[in-house]
């Protein structure tokens, strides 16, 4: 029953009025016959109570949460979820009262709770979905549950038809969304948290992911066969956490975006052994551009790889779909296990098929294959990473154009790894292209410093190149490998125009080591070290060859070997008459190349 009159009950207006109290909604209701009396009316509900005015002219509209029959909701803000009957205890299924608060409101609040979903949500155009706080507001997929859990409320055509919308002005934010996928048998790729499609302006800040079963965020412009022409622009994804098991697909996939920014958020156990990897660019189509993307801060614990861009079926030159990427500042740690999902293997960040990539301060310890993978792109700068105890390669590259590699610091703690010899920096291409592509063309590897840790190097090697690698510059500190540097030949061709100016002097092997039959060519320049030089010289029967610039004063600091054999040329004599000069003489019977090495000052 109703209490009869409350004085002063006080207006925004700061007028006071009388108000008849009731006790829940469906009392409220049964006062329509006095409404003309009673024009406020209170509700004493906790979840579904307020202030109401009645409003004649809405005497039939009943949205279940903010009007009953003309008694009209007083508030400022956000609707509350539970006016409209969501209960939050974990167990009731809150879909229909969700949908329907957001289908009244652009701002929709999640108290304290937890709120179950049996059925996707579909949010609409400037709409912001907020919590209390991630951990405290969960929005949770029903046991068992198959839906995507956040769809756009747009007009979407067909592959065949797309149609031209988007869904704009839309945030996320201080809210917990739960998959409740926590079995690799619950695995199904194509389920999402939340479906970006077409998403233009849209933010997503301080929410935390859990147990996803496909991506947690999916950014595209078609899902399906259902499709815009409209594509993604402006979304940025900040300060959110990402939990999983090590069974889902990817927490951010992007199939085509542009302006996008995910900035400081932590990843951890995300992204299955036969996955990708947490951050996936990857567009399916050559139509479908991901450009100007910053990825910056974020930090991975126990995910399988982290950062990847990648387009599938794309050729060696294939780098116009994804372009302008910065990747800066993040941290990788605990790896989890590993299964190639991309050529080489898995790495912490993959570069593949890009154009106008900056990869910069970012550190990674402990990297299960590789730290840092740049393939078959154009443009790309490593700089200043810190990549500690890389278990068999530090950086790889492959079929790479104008790139520079540079000031990056390089450990590793592996002689082999997995039957692999374990390499600082390694450039290599597939053997059955290597005559056609090029491994580095117009690169550098400048001023790294790259160590072994290994206390009996048998195998490792700091720095190798092979194939087409052409015109190369490397420079820095290599040290505690079996080999120094290695150059070597992929379907018989060989690195040309090399220079090198980086000291190998503190491995093993610092030089000589070159795969079977390679043959450098007159523009290879070396300066490996202190006082430590090599080159390749031609001479013919009973000639002399004077090699002048070098640090030598001796002749017993110097080491000349044939090409392509083993040993010492014993038919050839070395003088040494002045300091930085070399006169070697062949005998009448002798004709050919021989490498020359000055192997201390």
């Amino acid at each position: 029953m109703s209490e009869l009159i409350i004085d002063k009950l006080t207006t925004r207006d700061g007028s006071n009025v009388g108000a008849i109290v009731v006790a829940d909604i469906d009392e409220l209701l049964l006062l329509n016959t006095n409404k003309e009396i009673n024009t406020t009316a209170i509700v004493k509900d906790s979840n579904r109570g307020g202030v109401f005015n009645y409003d004649g002219a809405q005497s039939g509209v009943n949205n279940g949460g903010t009007i009953f029959n003309g008694w009209v909701r007083q508030y400022e803000g956000a609707v509350n979820v539970k006016w409209f009957g969501a209960v939050g205890d974990g167990v009731v299924d809150d879909t229909t009262a969700i949908q329907t608060a957001m289908d009244a409101a652009s701002a929709v609040f999640f108290p304290v709770g937890t709120y179950i979903t049996s059925a996707a949500l579909d949010y609409n155009n400037n709409q912001i979905i907020q919590g209390a706080g991630k951990e405290l507001s969960i929005i949770k997929r029903s046991s068992g549950g198959t839906h995507n859990m956040f769809f756009p409320n747009i007009a979407l055509g067909t592959g065949a038809s797309p149609s031209n919308v988007s869904v704009d002005n839309v945030m996320f934010k201080d809210i917990t969304l739960d998959a409740d996928m926590t079995s690799s048998g619950d695995f199904i790729e194509s389920i999402m948290i939340i479906c970006a499609i077409s998403a233009k302006f849209m933010t997503i800040s301080n929410v935390t992911f859990k147990n996803p079963s496909g991506d947690c965020i999916y950014i595209s412009q078609t899902y399906g066969d259902q499709a815009s022409t409209v594509i993604p622009y402006d979304v940025k994804i900040n300060n959110c956490t990402f939990k999983g098991n090590n069974i889902n697909r990817n927490a951010i996939t992007v199939i085509t975006g542009q302006q996008l920014n995910f900035s400081h958020n932590h990843f951890y156990k995300i992204t299955s052994s036969s996955m990708p990897c947490p951050i996936d660019l990857e567009p399916n189509e050559a139509t479908e551009i991901i450009t100007n993307v910053v990825i910056a801060n974020n930090t991975f614990d126990s995910c399988k790889g982290g950062i990847s861009t990648y387009r599938t079926g794309a050729g060696p030159t294939d780098y116009t779909m994804i372009q302008n990427i910065s990747i800066t500042g993040n941290t990788f740690t605990n790896p989890a296990q590993i299964t190639p999902y991309v050529s080489q293997g898995t790495s912490d960040i993959g570069i593949y098929n890009a154009r106008n990539v900056t990869v910069i301060s970012n550190c990674i310890y402990d990297s299960n294959s590789i730290g840092i993978t740049i393939s078959e792109s154009y443009g790309v700068t490593v700089n200043s990473n810190n990549i500690f105890n890389a278990n068999e390669v530090g950086v790889f590259i492959k079929d790479v154009f104008n790139t520079k590699i540079d000031n990056n610091n390089i450990s590793l703690e592996n002689d082999t790894y997995n039957g692999y010899t374990c390499v600082g920096i390694k450039a290599s291409t597939a053997a059955f292209t290597a005559s056609t592509n090029h491994t580095m063309e117009h690169c550098s590897l400048n001023d790294n410093t790259i160590i072994n840790t290994v206390s009996t190097p048998l195998a490792c090697i700091g720095i190798v190149l092979e194939g087409n690698a052409y015109l190369v510059n490397i420079s820095g500190d290599i040290s505690g490998f079996y080999r120094g540097l290695y150059l070597g030949k992929k379907a018989d061709v060989y690195p040309s125009k090399i220079s090198v100016k980086a000291d190998l002097s503190l491995n093993t092997l610092p030089l000589n080591h070159f795969s079977t039959g390679f043959v450098p060519d007159h523009n290879i320049k070396w300066s490996c070290g202190e006082g430590i030089s090599w080159g390749v010289a031609s001479f013919s029967s009973s000639t002399s060859k004077i090699i002048t610039g070098i640090h030598v004063y001796t002749t017993s600091a110097v080491r000349v070997t044939r090409k392509g054999s083993v040993g010492l040329a014993n038919n050839l004599t070395i003088e040494c008459p002045v300091d930085g000069q070399l006169n070697i003489t062949s005998e009448a019977s002798e004709s050919g190349e021989f490498l020359w090495e000055v192997v201390s000052p």
